[in-house]
C-alpha cells in the first residue's frame, strides 16, 4: 500500500508549497472520523492578504493630493496606506475613507 502519510498531502507542510486562494472568504470544516484520535489533532492556520502595490501608490497620492495628513503634520506613509487597504480588503475608495477618519490610528 501507499506508505505516504496523510499530513504529507496536505500544502505547506513537508516542504509542499503552500495554499494560494485568490478570493476574500475562505471557509474551513474540520471533520475527524471516529477512528483518529482527537487529542493527537493539530491544526496550525496562516492567513494573509497581499495589498495591491498599485492602489498603494495610488493612495500615498490622494492623501497628498488631498491634504490627509500623518499626526505632525507628515505625509501619510505607504504602511498606513497598506493597513488602510489591508482593512478594507482592497478597496481604494474605503481605504480612503479609513485614512480621513483615522490616519492616527493607521500610522504605526
Amino acid at each position: 500500500g501507499d506508505s505516504t502519510k496523510l499530513h504529507d498531502k496536505f500544502p505547506g507542510t513537508q516542504g509542499s508549497n503552500p495554499l494560494f486562494i485568490h478570493k476574500d472568504t475562505v471557509i474551513f470544516r474540520f471533520h475527524a472520523g471516529n477512528k483518529v484520535n482527537q487529542s493527537k489533532s493539530r491544526y496550525k492556520f496562516t492567513a494573509s492578504a497581499p495589498v495591491s502595490e498599485s492602489k498603494v501608490a495610488y493612495l500615498v497620492d490622494e492623501c497628498a493630493k488631498h491634504g490627509i495628513m500623518a499626526p505632525g503634520g507628515k505625509a501619510v506613509s505607504r504602511l498606513a496606506c497598506q493597513v488602510a487597504l489591508s482593512q478594507a480588503m482592497n478597496d481604494a475608495n474605503e481605504a480612503i475613507e479609513l485614512l480621513q477618519t483615522r490616519v492616527e490610528r493607521l500610522e504605526v
